[in-house]
């Protein structure tokens, strides 16, 4: 795990409510970990028409809406990603369709907790 000093959102004022939420849950999380976050990949995350894609940089997490080639996709109804985030682990990511890697979705389940 690489150790990250900043977390930014790109176009803030244009991010959806899905981007914000992993944002500020990725502050909170980084303060917690002691900023030692997944390795370098990116999370697709989808639910309820809202896109929002998380790219673990080697000092920096960028959140943005832009199309970029994830390592992972995780595409759920809301209620569905929020149980999988509050409580990370297989039972719950079987709720979730998953395009990609298995492990590094749990690990990033794990620094998205709310």
């Amino acid at each position: 795990m690489a150790r990250v000093t900043e977390i930014r959102i790109d176009d803030p004022g244009g991010m959806n409510v899905l981007g914000l939420f992993l944002a500020r849950a990725l502050r909170r999380n980084l303060e917690a970990r002691g900023g030692r976050l997944p390795r370098r990949g990116v999370l697709a995350v989808e639910a309820e028409g809202m896109r929002a894609a998380v790219v673990f940089g080697a000092r920096e997490i960028l959140v943005t809406r832009r199309e970029v080639s994830p390592r992972v996709t995780l595409r759920a109804p809301l209620a569905d990603l929020a149980n999988a985030l509050a409580r990370p682990g297989l039972r719950n990511l079987l709720r979730v369709k998953v395009r990609g890697s298995r492990l590094f979705a749990l690990r990033c389940l794990k620094v998205l907790r709310p």
